[in-house]
């Protein structure tokens, strides 16, 4: 049975108190624990995800494998080849990046923050598999897996949770994405529409547990719809795209060689059931949950282990010329497995990194002689650190989205370009912001001031809003003003443009200074004096972009706006600042 509405409320408010008075929960160590700590019922996702070691990887550090072809439905031929970057970002497909059996968590930058929970909720839940599983069985299994994940997203993560006072109490916002509402990312300890969410939330579970009961009485699959969810359709697309993956030979020796029992893997879809309202109590009323390994370092080791071990049991079907030599290092981690369900040693943390070293080593050496192997920057670029040394960082994977969105920065790079992202590779943190301000942000930290200004400024140019602004009428000289929704105003110390044009003809290019870091330096010997520089920008309606040198002091006036109207501006410039619709007339809201 589900718990009561009034056991949720309490145990939830009384959580939001503890959260709001900085308990410390564990927490996994991947991403920023603000994000954990949202919500009572996203922090107590996350506690419950340490105790089994659950955990993220990046998705931009983790280089995808192509689906083969056997496994590609007919109609859906775009699963076979992993997503593409477009203008610095990776796309996420719905049905082939994603699966419930794989046990660690995506973390997308530019997803929001309820995805933390969200993925760890699914690791908690699991799956459900065997040998004679039908098209019906994995959909009702996908569809039982989706179902506590989902509540949690539109009800249970909404419950206690501080948003912007545009959106608070209006709950999920859907397709929506406000930015102010994931900067304050943190739970209240009054909520007037708890109780009302609370009940909309196990209302959503009941329906759907019976309509999934329905439709194993009749065969099929019976909807249960909220808005726009419908699982029972979700299941069945899942079951579809990844059918012939789950009924192959490969899979089920796979299982069979990674899968323990009473672990993440349920053999029945009334198992998984069970996992389900086990999971539901566990995260709505502190129940204590079975956890899914021995304790976190087990966990950890556990999932890493299957992540490989799957990885490269596919790369069987792409190199079938090699599938003895990759047959005989899939055994040696299958062999690895029963020692994450002992307790914790020393000599058990020994033995597993030794065995793990040594088929680390045997791949890398195997990828010297083969050249068809796929190379181990691509199998082992699994966008998380494993509990040794050894894993690839993940610097192919983000080399190829700096190339679609740092034109001036990679070509300088030239030779150094695989040593340099490395690094950025290895000192990138799990936070939601484009990967050109990541990469921004971190040659600002690590290289000279020259270098990182270019940088900056492709981050600017990079990360313009993807909408046109939209210029109003301008207003009369001296009312009151506001920046045009869509418009960036960048202010950098040094001559941004005349260095970015200075790279751009090979004018300048990158030096190692005495202490490491990378600086520009004129080919000629000649100096370009470092300036305060400042503007405008933002994307036209017809495709082009707006790129208007201001004053920096009238740019610090401009960011401003709101806070002491627009300052240190003559008549002259606000004409020209409203002739290219950079500011328009003020809004203001009456309440009637």
């Amino acid at each position: 049975m589900l718990p009561t509405a009034d056991h949720v409320l309490s145990y939830l408010q009384n959580r939001a108190v503890a959260l709001a008075r900085d308990t410390d929960f564990p927490t996994p160590d991947t991403v920023d624990p603000r994000e954990y700590r949202r919500s009572p019922a996203a922090s107590r996702v996350a506690e419950l995800s340490a105790q089994s070691g659950h955990h993220h990887f990046h998705f931009e550090r983790r280089a995808i494998q192509p689906l083969p072809e056997a496994w590609v439905p007919e109609a859906e031929p775009e699963l076979a080849e992993p997503p593409q970057w477009a203008d610095g970002v990776l796309p996420e497909p719905k049905y082939q990046s994603f699966r419930h059996d794989l046990p660690i968590g995506s973390y997308h930058p530019h997803h929001r923050a309820k995805w933390a929970s969200h993925e760890l909720c699914h690791a908690l839940v699991g799956c459900a598999w065997n040998p004679r599983a039908t098209h019906f069985f994995h959909a009702t299994a996908a569809r039982l897996a989706e179902m506590v994940p989902v509540a949690l997203w539109y009800f249970f993560d909404e419950v206690f949770v501080q948003r912007c006072p545009l959106h608070q109490g209006d709950g999920a916002l859907f397709k929506v994405h406000c930015q102010d509402c994931e900067a304050i990312q943190r739970a209240r300890v009054e909520d007037a529409r708890a109780s009302e969410r609370i009940t909309e939330g196990l209302n959503f579970l009941d329906r759907e547990l019976a309509a999934i009961a329905r439709s194993r009485r009749l065969g099929r699959q019976i909807p249960h719809r909220w808005a726009t969810i419908n699982l029972a359709s979700d299941g069945d697309a899942y079951a579809r795209s990844h059918g012939p993956r789950l009924s192959s030979p490969l899979f089920a020796r796979f299982a069979e060689d990674f899968f323990l029992p009473g672990g993440f893997v349920q053999p029945t879809l009334d198992d998984l059931e069970a996992r389900v309202h086990d999971v539901v109590a566990a995260m709505l009323t502190g129940a204590p949950l079975t956890p899914q390994a021995p304790g976190p370092r087990q966990g950890r080791w556990r999932w890493m282990l299957q992540d490989l071990g799957w990885r490269l049991s596919v790369e069987t079907l792409h190199t079938p010329a090699l599938r003895q030599p990759l047959e005989a290092m899939i055994d040696q981690l299958a062999g690895i497995i029963p020692l994450t369900s002992q307790p914790w040693s020393p000599t058990i943390e020994e033995s597993l990194e030794s065995r793990w070293n040594e088929v680390l080593t045997t791949l890398w050496d195997l990828s010297a002689e083969q050249p068809a192997l796929r190379p181990p920057h691509e199998l082992l670029a699994l966008g998380y650190d494993g509990p040794v040394p050894g894993l690839d960082s993940g610097w192919a994977p983000l080399t190829d989205g700096l190339e679609t969105i740092a034109p001036l920065s990679v070509p300088l790079l030239g030779d150094d370009l695989e040593d340099v992202v490395d690094q950025f590779a290895h000192d990138d943190p799990f936070v939601r912001r484009p990967l050109i301000r990541r990469w921004a942000d971190w040659v600002t930290g690590s290289h000279g001031p020259r270098f990182a200004t270019v940088v900056a400024w492709e981050a600017i140019a990079g990360t313009l809003p993807a909408r046109p602004f939209l210029p109003t009428p301008g207003p009369a000289l001296g009312s009151e003003v506001q920046l045009t929704p869509g418009v960036v105003v960048a202010i950098f110390d040094d001559s941004a443009l005349e260095l970015a044009e200075a790279v751009e003809t090979g004018a300048m290019e990158l030096e190692e200074d005495d202490d490491g870091e990378l600086e520009l330096y004129s080919v000629d010997g000649s100096d370009l004096p470092a300036e305060a520089c400042a503007f405008v920008l933002g994307r036209l309606a017809d495709g082009d972009s707006l790129l208007l040198e201001i004053d920096p002091e009238l740019a610090e006036s401009l960011r401003s706006l709101g806070e002491g109207g627009l300052l240190n501006c003559t008549e002259e410039e606000q004409q020209a600042l409203e002739d290219h619709g950079v500011i328009q007339p003020a809004r203001t809201v009456e309440l009637s």
